[in-house]
């Protein structure tokens, strides 16, 4: 992006909800713009860029429930992310929106180690005017090694209509895992993310981290394994693998959370070595939903899952 780059605004008028009641307002805000830093938006605070029922108030303010934060700030062009011809699986488009089938090994957006090579870099090349939308209309993410569907905004109506649906939870997304243990019954977790004191490149559960919540529900026994249909409640950082293993149902093939090869005595030598070979973790978001930012109307995505994934579960079937 070059240096005459407009100024990308945020605009949004969100309605805080209960559950943010008792929280710091600059706590409040960090998780509604996850892509931003606390520091980042304690200064927009200072500056006035953002009220409380029309209000400045201080970075200490302690949320009520249901105020009105209006937030409104201009963001300097970041030169740094570069348009590039990379191809995307696309399963929707539209002026307003783009639904994207993310393959495992990409990264959604640049940071350190991968100013380039990016879903960021790919909207860039495709979509002139990503240029001119905070973080080039990704809304959410996906990790490097996670497969499935994305939205991401291609106006910045569409960009502030799909954050503020994300921040009221109305996003629907639904993911498919394939965990180890047996796990017979459906359930909700509701365990702070944050991130990892011994471990800066690892989240894990936090007194004082994040809100999050996983619902999941198992879909198919296998003799080892389960495949689970989890919902996300919330967005957290490797949310949906740092919660299956804090109940004892780490994923298959996570190379971060459950990097310990395993031999099952009951499985075939075919089957223990695709489950060893499996060199990413088995997660792919398979469903999404949610109201089109300009017609109103909702929109439901279903993706299978990849190849890699669809021959392991064949596999564990056959056992």
């Amino acid at each position: 992006m070059t240096d005459n780059t407009p100024l990308k605004k945020i605009h949004q008028n969100i309605i805080l909800n209960n559950s943010y009641a008792g929280k710091r307002i600059d706590s409040v805000i960090t998780d509604l713009l996850p892509d931003f830093s606390r520091s980042q938006i304690q200064k927009w605070i200072k500056d006035g860029n953002i009220k409380i029922n029309g209000t400045i108030q201080k970075n200490k303010y302690i949320v009520l429930g249901y105020e009105t934060l209006d937030i409104n700030v201009e963001l300097t062009p970041q030169n740094e992310w570069i348009a590039e011809n990379i191809k995307l699986d696309i399963v929707y488009e539209d002026e307003d929106i783009i639904i994207i089938n993310k393959h495992a090994g990409i990264v959604v957006h640049p940071g350190a180690g991968n100013s380039t090579g990016t879903i960021s870099n790919a909207l860039l090349h495709h979509n002139k005017e990503s240029e001119n939308i905070p973080r080039a209309g990704i809304v959410h993410r996906l990790d490097k090694d996670t497969t499935g569907l994305m939205v991401a905004a291609k106006s910045i109506l569409a960009y502030n209509s799909l954050i503020e649906q994300l921040s009221n939870r109305t996003v629907n997304r639904k993911y498919l895992a394939i965990v180890e243990g047996l796990l017979e019954s459906s359930g909700t977790i509701d365990k702070p993310i944050g991130r990892s004191s011994s471990n800066r490149t690892k989240m894990a559960i936090t007194e004082n981290g994040k809100e999050a919540i996983t619902n999941y529900t198992p879909i198919e026994l296998f003799t080892y394994h389960t495949l689970v249909e989890c919902k996300l409640e919330t967005g957290r950082t490797h949310q949906i693998r740092v919660h299956m293993k804090s109940i004892g149902y780490p994923l298959v093939g996570d190379q971060t959370y459950n990097n310990k090869s395993k031999r099952y005595p009951k499985l075939d030598n075919h089957t223990n070595n695709a489950l060893s070979n499996l060199n990413r973790q088995a997660l792919h978001a398979f469903k999404l939903s949610f109201i089109h930012p300009k017609s109103k109307e909702i929109m439901n995505f279903t993706q299978h899952p990849p190849l890699d994934m669809l021959k392991l579960i064949n596999i564990l079937r056959q056992n």
